[in-house]
C-alpha cells in the first residue's frame, strides 16, 4: 500500500515540481549571467526599475509600487476603458503577494499571455506618464524585463528614437542568441538608434521585421505601430542591393496581408506605399498586379480609402506599371463613389 501511495503522489506532483524547477532553472541562469557581467539584478541594495534610479527603486517597497502601478492604470483606463480587465489580473491586490519563480509553466503562461495583451494595448499609449507607471509595476512583480524581452520590445520599438524607449531598454536582460540582442548598446550607451540602423538590422535578420509586421497585423488600432512598420519597411526596400524572388515573395506575402485586412485604413495605405516601393525595384507579374488591385478596391470601399486608392492606382497607371484595370477589380471599383468611377474610366480608358 506504502509502494502505492508513495507512487500515486509522485505521479501527483512530480510534473508540477519539475515544472516549477523549469522556470527555477531559468531565473538560475539570468541571475548567473548577469552577475558575470557585473550586473545587480537580484541585489537587495538594487532593484530594477523603470521610474527610478536602481539605488532608489531599492527603498520603495512592494505596496508603494503597487500604489504607483494602480495610478498608472486607472489613468490608462481614461484613455481606454479595455484596460479595467487588467483590475482582476495583473493589478489584483492577490498579485501582491505573487512570486513568478513558485508558479508552474502553464500558471506563468497565463501570465505572460495577459503581460502580452496589456502591451499591445499599451503600445500606442507608451509615451504617457500612465504608461510609465504601470510599467513600473510590471517590472517590480512580474519582471517583464527578464522574463517578457520579445514581447516588451515589440511594445515600445516604434518609439526608438525617444527617452523612454532608452530609458526601458537599460533594465532588459538580452540572451546572446536573442534577435532583440542588437539594442544592447543602446542599454550599454544610453544611446537612441534611428530607423537605418533597424532596418540594416531587418537585412541581416529578417525575423525582426516579421514579428513587427505581426505585430502590427494584430494590432490594427495602433496607428504608431503601422506607421512604423510602414516606413521601416521601405526603407529595408530601399536598403536591399539585389532584389531576389525570396524578397519579392516576401513582400507581397505582406502586402496582401496589409490589403486583405480590409477593415483598417491605415493598414491598406501601408500596402499600397509598400507596393510603390518595391515596383521602383522589382518587376511584378501581371497577375500580381490583378490581385493587389482587386483587394486594394475592395478594401477602399469597406475602409473609406478612396482618395488613397486612386492615388495609388493612378500612380500605377502614370508609371506604366498597369495598363488595364481586371475585371474583378473592376467590379469592386463600380461600388467606389460616383466621382471617382468617372475619374477611373478617363484614366484608364
Amino acid at each position: 500500500m506504502l509502494i502505492h501511495a508513495i507512487s500515486y503522489y509522485r505521479n501527483l506532483i512530480l510534473p508540477g515540481f519539475q515544472e516549477m524547477s523549469a522556470l527555477a532553472r531559468q531565473l538560475r541562469q539570468i541571475q548567473q549571467s548577469d552577475r558575470q557581467a557585473g550586473g545587480h539584478l537580484f541585489s537587495a541594495s538594487f532593484r530594477s526599475s523603470f521610474l527610478f534610479d536602481e539605488k532608489e527603486a531599492a527603498d520603495y517597497d512592494a505596496d508603494t509600487i503597487y500604489e504607483i502601478g494602480i495610478s498608472g492604470l486607472l489613468g490608462l483606463i481614461q484613455h481606454d476603458l479595455g484596460f479595467r480587465r487588467f483590475e482582476t489580473s495583473l493589478f489584483s491586490s492577490k498579485s501582491k503577494d505573487l512570486d513568478r519563480s513558485l508558479l508552474t509553466v502553464q500558471e506563468n503562461e497565463l501570465i505572460d499571455r495577459d503581460i502580452n495583451t496589456f502591451l499591445r494595448m499599451l503600445g500606442p499609449h507608451f509615451l504617457i506618464n500612465a504608461a510609465h507607471k504601470a510599467l513600473e509595476w510590471l517590472v517590480r512583480k512580474y519582471r517583464i524585463n527578464e522574463l517578457d524581452v520579445p514581447e516588451v520590445v515589440e511594445c515600445i520599438l516604434p518609439y526608438h528614437d525617444s527617452i523612454p524607449f532608452v530609458r526601458m531598454v537599460q533594465i532588459l536582460y538580452f540572451k546572446d542568441n536573442d534577435k532583440w540582442s542588437f539594442l544592447f548598446d543602446v542599454k550599454k550607451e544610453a544611446k537612441f538608434v534611428n530607423r537605418s540602423f533597424i532596418a540594416q538590422r531587418c537585412l541581416v535578420d529578417r525575423t525582426i521585421l516579421d514579428s513587427i509586421f505581426e505585430n502590427a497585423l494584430s494590432s490594427p488600432q495602433n496607428p504608431m505601430l503601422t506607421s512604423f512598420f510602414t516606413l521601416l519597411t521601405i526603407e529595408y526596400i530601399g536598403k536591399i542591393k539585389k532584389m531576389d524572388f525570396n524578397h519579392v515573395n516576401h513582400l507581397f506575402t505582406m502586402i496582401i496581408s496589409c490589403l486583405k485586412l480590409d477593415q483598417c485604413k491605415d493598414l491598406l495605405v501601408a500596402g499600397m506605399m509598400i507596393t510603390m516601393q518595391l515596383v521602383e525595384k522589382a518587376n511584378l507579374s501581371e497577375g500580381a498586379f490583378d490581385e493587389i488591385l482587386e483587394i486594394s478596391a475592395k478594401a477602399a470601399n469597406k475602409t473609406g480609402g478612396t482618395k488613397e486608392f486612386l492615388a495609388f492606382l493612378v500612380r500605377l497607371i502614370e508609371n506604366g506599371h498597369v495598363t488595364n484595370i481586371p475585371d474583378r477589380a473592376l467590379n469592386h471599383i463600380l461600388h467606389l463613389p460616383y466621382t471617382t468611377c468617372r475619374i477611373l474610366m478617363l484614366i484608364s480608358y
